[in-house]
């Protein structure tokens, strides 16, 4: 695809930080989060880790025919004992939370808007 305009040019640019960003956790583990693949109602969310790094990408897609606007994930390679720091990438926000609590309470991802994801990146405290 050629940008055309200043908004294409400036999507394609945001595309390239985001991919090089992303990159790295395609080298760790892969953990799928749902399994209804090819349902047009079903969610499709995986998440990748870096175990020597201690931290992870999740990606979550709400396709158009899903009525779901949150799942709760078991996210296996949370250690109980850390404290985890979260991102929303799309909204820059952060968040910090127990891996007690999202090994008991799971993690949930809201994704208002069918046609929808969420990219969202993790990390330990290594303490």
């Amino acid at each position: 695809m050629v940008a055309k305009t200043e908004k294409e040019w400036l999507q394609m640019r945001a595309n390239v930080v985001q991919a090089k960003r992303c990159k790295k956790y395609f080298f760790g583990d892969y953990y799928p989060l749902t399994n209804q693949q090819r349902n047009p109602a079903a969610w499709s969310a995986y998440h990748l880790y870096l175990p020597e790094e201690q931290e992870g990408m999740i990606l979550a897609l709400r396709r158009a025919k899903s009525d779901v606007r949150a799942l709760t994930f078991d996210l296996v390679t949370i250690d109980p004992a850390k404290q985890w720091k979260f991102e929303d990438y799309d909204s820059g926000k952060t968040w910090v939370v127990s891996g007690k609590e999202i090994r008991e309470k799971g993690f949930e991802v809201v994704i208002p808007g069918r046609r929808d994801s969420r990219l969202m990146f993790y990390s330990s405290d290594r303490r």
